[in-house]
């Protein structure tokens, strides 16, 4: 037992002292390069990061809701009550309708996530659109003349 131990010591010294003998360490990062992934690649990030970040909300929201709508169809017993105001031997939520808030609540983050994409898809259009040079609309800005003729009280006559 002990020298199976003591080969266990030694490979984790070698092994967590290995990359300090003769390495040089570049503290420096890269660039970021917004070339580097692929467009669908981003939004499928942000899809991800937005349903993971919308989904305690989504819960907390749907076990509110849940729990109000129980309690309104039983007559309003305390027995029935949501969290905050639940005493002692209230009614357990059982399983079923745990997984019915846990589906409703990851249905909404979802949804969340979608909404987002679709409205940063429809952004993204509008400005391609607007740099287009086939686009109706065109930026401009306007010379001194049209300012002097657009002026308030610029008529001389």
């Amino acid at each position: 037992m002990r020298n199976i131990s003591g080969k266990i010591v030694a490979v984790l010294l070698i092994l967590t002292s290995a990359p300090l003998c003769g390495q040089t360490i570049d503290n420096n990062p890269l660039r970021y390069d917004p070339s580097e992934f692929p467009q669908w690649a981003r939004d499928l990030r942000r899809f991800d990061v937005i349903t993971i970040g919308a989904f305690p909300f989504a819960f907390f929201t749907a076990t509110f809701f849940t729990d109000m709508m129980r309690w309104s169809q039983n007559d309003w017993q305390m027995t029935y009550s949501p969290w905050p105001l639940k005493p002692a031997g209230a009614y357990e939520t059982t399983d079923d309708e745990k997984l019915t808030v846990l589906g409703v609540a990851f249905i909404i983050a979802i949804g969340v996530a979608v909404l987002d994409l679709v409205v940063i898809n429809i952004k993204r259009h509008k400005t391609r659109t607007l740099n287009d040079d086939s686009a109706i609309i065109r930026r401009t800005t306007l010379n001194n003349e049209a300012l002097n003729d657009a002026s308030i009280g610029g008529n001389e006559e």
